[in-house]
């Protein structure tokens, strides 16, 4: 199939360029980072060390949440700047199947920095701290919600990809909406925290319902990873929300990339 074509183009250019193997370095180095300075606190004797595996083999998402933006924007940018965009239409390629085998590849590339990452958190965490993890239903439902999460980040940043030929420009652009949207979801999240415990101020209490608060928390992706790193809201709900945001976002950047002028 045509599609197939276009994904294996893209493996090609993954395995050429560098930024799927710097992306597994920055997520690796990250968890080994906080695997070794948690243990060297508890070997301090300091009691602040993590041992439950769980916080550990989550963390890798929040690293690929950062930088899915940066990656889909350089990634996809190629394309545009090198010309291939216009060159994959005129071979036959339809703009639907374009569009679509980016977002596969984007989405491909966040799972295996995650799952990679995962896996050697787990050897590395289980040899330094024993494989101790707490409440493990509730981190298979945390993992699980991530995974679509990080596939919904991937639906969201590969939109200014496609749709901005300037590749410099969609970096910016892709790295201030990531900033924009983790400080809204990090002051709804104060929110909520602060109502829950009665410390709300009566400004934000009247001026936004509990409602509207947990529908931005729990529809955005930035939140989603926020929630799979601290405490999911509506368990249930996130994972709905991950793929209700990934086939909205999907569906409108194909209409739109379907009537941009390519010259």
């Amino acid at each position: 199939m045509e599609i197939f074509k276009l994904l294996y183009a893209n493996k090609l250019r993954l395995k050429r360029g560098k930024l799927l193997w710097i992306g597994l370095g920055v997520s690796l180095g990250y968890n080994i980072l906080l695997l070794v300075m948690n243990y060297i606190e508890l070997v301090n004797h300091i009691g602040n060390s993590i041992v439950a595996i769980n916080w550990y083999l989550l963390s890798s998402f929040s690293t690929v949440g950062y930088f899915c933006p940066v990656f889909c924007s350089f990634f996809i940018g190629t394309d545009y700047s090198e010309g291939t965009v216009r060159n994959k239409v005129i071979a036959g390629h339809t703009r639907n199947n374009i569009y679509l085998a980016n977002f596969i590849t984007a989405s491909a590339v966040n799972l295996f920095w995650v799952v990679v990452t995962t896996a050697v958190t787990a050897v590395l965490g289980t040899l330094l701290f024993g494989w101790h993890m707490v409440y493990p239903l509730q981190f298979l439902l945390q993992y699980f919600s991530g995974l679509l999460a990080i596939i919904a980040l991937a639906g969201l940043f590969t939109l200014p990809a496609m749709l901005i030929h300037n590749h410099v420009i969609s970096t910016v652009c892709s790295i201030l909406l990531f900033f924009v949207l983790y400080s809204v979801e990090t002051s709804v999240q104060r929110i909520l925290f602060a109502r829950s415990v009665g410390k709300a101020s009566m400004v934000t209490t009247g001026l936004l319902s509990q409602t509207v608060l947990e529908f931005v928390y729990d529809f955005i992706p930035v939140g989603q990873v926020i929630q799979v790193m601290d405490k999911i809201l509506h368990p249930v709900r996130a994972p709905v929300f991950s793929l209700v945001f990934t086939a909205v976002s999907v569906l409108f950047g194909i209409a739109v990339f379907r009537k941009k002028d390519l010259n």
